[in-house]
C-alpha cells in the first residue's frame, strides 16, 4: 500500500506541475494562490510531502480544478 500511496503522491504533484506551467505561474504565485508556503507547495509538486484528502481538496478547490473522484466500482 505505502508504495502506491507515493506514486500517487508522484502522480498528483506531477499533474499540479503541469497545471502550473500550462497556467505560466511560479511556484510561488501557485503557493500563494493556494494559501501554503512555497517550501510545503514545493514538497507536494515533487510528491515528497503526504498530504490529508482536505488538503488535496483544499489545494484543488483553490486553484479551480476539480477533485479526483473515486471509481463507481468503488461507491
Amino acid at each position: 500500500m505505502d508504495s502506491e500511496y507515493s506514486k500517487w503522491l508522484k502522480d498528483f504533484g506531477k499533474s499540479l506541475l503541469e497545471l502550473r506551467k500550462r497556467t505560466g505561474r511560479t511556484q510561488s504565485d501557485t503557493a500563494l494562490k493556494i494559501k501554503y508556503s512555497l517550501r510545503f507547495y514545493q514538497d507536494v509538486e515533487n510528491g515528497r510531502r503526504p498530504i490529508t484528502t482536505r488538503t488535496m481538496f483544499q489545494i484543488c478547490y483553490r486553484l479551480g480544478i476539480p477533485a479526483p473522484k473515486l471509481p463507481r466500482r468503488f461507491l
